[in-house]
């Protein structure tokens, strides 16, 4: 009686150990431990902790990597933008574009960083130049990377849009100081008396063309008004001695 033979030929042998290799091969680079992690791009926020939030240790193989390209960390509140790639064999690159900070909040801990989301992503004992000193809300005690908790978050919501707007601007400005309806900007020897929220980007560019016949003067300008319906393009600026 005749042995039944192999019904696979040489060629099918081949194309199903072709495969099967790939397919080990693809396991090992998804199982693949990455030697390697680049991060840039970031300002305030820790690089550090920004790596650990984005690919943490315990779980940074090559299929971390992948599942990130296909869907992204969620990190919405820190970052603007974020590119997660293999850059060789066991290493990958990580380029971020943080969501920009205006302010700093005093709280119980220090001066907070504040975010564009209301995030506080630094904490320092000193202010920074760069940024508007934030007053007039109450806050608590900070924690990185978490929304700053305040009392009044309607007030606290107008000042991150006016500290945007003053530093998109190009006004220096190194306090704003929030009241109900009445806020006040300090720069230098100036005090701005801005009034509240509405109309802002009228006041905005009339300060802007008044600042440079200030510099040197000290005293209050008075845009409060600007901008209105009964107003007739007037503000004016008294002089302290």
């Amino acid at each position: 009686m005749k042995k039944e033979s192999d019904s696979r030929s040489p060629s099918g042998k081949i194309a199903f150990l072709a495969v099967f290799a790939a397919g080990l091969v693809v396991l090992a680079l998804y199982l693949l431990k990455m030697d390697k992690i680049t991060l840039t791009g970031t300002n305030y926020v820790d690089q550090e902790d920004a790596l650990q939030m984005l690919l943490p240790e315990e779980d940074r193989r090559m299929s971390a990597v992948l599942y990130a390209m296909l869907f992204g960390p969620d990190r919405d509140l820190l970052f603007d933008s974020i590119r997660i790639r293999p850059s060789g064999f066991a290493s990958a690159r990580i380029s971020v574009e943080e969501d920009p900070a205006d302010c700093l909040i005093h709280t119980d801990g220090g001066y907070a960083v504040i975010n564009r989301n209301g995030v506080v992503v630094d904490i320092r004992k000193d202010v920074l130049e760069e940024l508007t000193v934030l007053m007039g809300v109450n806050a608590g005690n900070a924690v990185r990377y978490q929304p700053l908790q305040v009392d009044d978050e309607t007030l606290f919501s107008e000042g991150l849009s006016l500290a945007k707007d003053i530093r998109s601007s190009g006004i220096p400005c190194e306090t704003i100081i929030l009241k109900p309806d009445d806020y006040q900007l300090v720069t230098g020897n100036i005090t701005i008396s801005f009034g509240g929220g509405e109309n802002a980007e009228e006041k905005l560019a009339a300060i802007l063309d008044l600042y440079p016949s200030l510099l040197g003067l000290k005293g209050t300008l008075h845009v409060e008004g600007h901008g209105g319906e009964d107003d007739n393009g007037k503000y004016y600026f008294e002089v302290t001695r």
